[in-house]
């Protein structure tokens, strides 16, 4: 029994520690590592059902200006603002990641060119 316990305990942590590393500490978002994961799988479903698949890139212009002219404080606020507006701005299928210091990719399954160019406006309205 002690055993299994340790088992089971060592699996939760494991479970934990791979959810952690899959999330983005700063903003809650996914990370880089879960876009890995999952993208396949959503690219795969989409072309097997023969579904469009839409995708923005959002980069956060003149982040690293901000990061020494203001302090790195103000640029990570800058972040989590923008994580918080595109959270809010797509569905809840919509997968929103991390891509990069100051990118993010949202990946927007079942949703036309139109469609994407309708939250990339609301996204940018929310923003400005």
């Amino acid at each position: 029994l002690r055993l299994k316990r340790a088992h089971d305990h060592y699996r939760e942590a494991r479970r934990d520690l791979d959810r952690e590393s899959a999330t983005c500490p700063l903003t809650g978002l996914f990370g880089y590592r879960y876009l890995r994961e999952t993208f396949p799988r959503v690219f795969a479903a989409a072309e097997e059902q023969r579904l469009p698949l839409s995708c923005l890139l959002v980069d956060v212009d003149g982040l690293r200006r901000h990061n020494v002219e203001r302090g790195r404080a103000f640029g990570d606020s800058v972040l989590v603002e923008v994580a918080s507006s595109l959270r809010s701005g797509v569905r809840e299928a919509d997968v929103v990641v991390r891509y990069g210091p100051d990118e993010f990719l949202v990946l927007l399954p079942e949703t036309h060119f139109g469609g994407a160019m309708t939250v990339a406006e609301r996204v940018f309205d929310d923003l400005a």
